[in-house]
């Protein structure tokens, strides 16, 4: 039977109506009819408990709300890896877009803050070697460096999205410490 707040909180409006009947009763009638004041102040108590017990069913548990605040975290967590791309799309989008995900949000958790912190520390790695590959191409070593870099880059981003996506952290290898945790 499904728990409906119609009946759980009619439960509780009988019982208080049961309760005070008894209470009505025994002052009026005192004690002559004492077994029908404890019939009815019994009855006022299972229905009270049966009301609190399904409108306590109806509430959302502790449980449901950590495990929606969880995936919420891992969301934005997936996001923010995953906002390292969008440099192939939009120059500089690969700082930007992790960096403004990362200071809204870095509050709420301390996945979202490490995750933040471990992102942005890479796109900052990433730009610097990409740098350093332009620099080169000159001296025609920078043609064989840069796809490395970039694959090194992308493969590394997917693999922290993923590892973000099933809650779990993450490390880039080869990853500087530009910003540092407080």
């Amino acid at each position: 039977m499904k728990n409906s707040p119609l009946i759980a909180w009619g439960l509780i409006l009988i019982a208080t109506a049961w309760a005070l009947a008894a209470v009505i009763i025994s002052f009026k009638y005192q004690q002559k009819s004492f077994l029908l004041i404890s019939s009815l102040a019994i009855l006022a108590l299972l229905s009270a408990i049966s009301g609190i017990i399904m409108v306590s069913r109806l509430l959302p548990s502790v449980d449901d709300k950590l495990k929606a605040q969880c995936e919420a975290d891992v969301q934005v967590a997936t996001l923010i890896h995953l906002g390292g791309l969008s440099g192939y799309v939009i120059p500089l989008a690969n700082l930007l877009l992790p960096f403004w995900l990362w200071r809204k949000h870095r509050g709420k958790s301390r996945f979202i803050q490490d995750a933040g912190l471990q992102a942005l520390n890479f796109q900052l790695t990433c730009s610097v070697y990409f740098l350093g590959a332009l620099m080169l191409v000159p001296l025609l070593v920078g043609f064989v460096i840069l796809p490395v870099v970039m694959t090194y880059h992308v493969i590394f981003t997917l693999r922290a999205t993923l590892a973000a996506h099933r809650h779990e952290p993450c490390h880039y290898p080869g990853n500087l410490k530009f910003i540092a945790e407080n």
